[in-house]
């Protein structure tokens, strides 16, 4: 069972990161941004601004990360490698 995430994580978004390897990026952008002539993949958010969205993501990163040090210390995280570009 998933605990503590973010209820405005869609079940998307949470594959899109979960997914994520070296050199992929992922944009939060508003409703300004050409998303759709601009990207590859499409996750739509309608409703919620960047702020949320990017505070949602930090909160999943933290669930992670303490769920990950339960475990073995060596265990690799690549998620929580992720650099945040402002």
């Amino acid at each position: 069972m998933l605990r503590n995430i973010p209820a405005c994580i869609s079940p998307d978004l949470m594959h899109a990161l979960m997914s994520m390897g070296h050199g992929d990026e992922i944009v939060l952008a508003d409703a300004d941004f050409p998303a759709a002539t601009n990207s590859k993949r499409l996750i739509r958010a309608d409703g919620l601004d960047v702020g949320t969205l990017r505070t949602s993501k930090r909160q999943l990163l933290r669930t992670i990360r303490r769920h990950a040090s339960r475990g073995n210390k060596r265990q690799e995280v690549p998620l929580l490698q992720m650099q945040e570009v402002l």
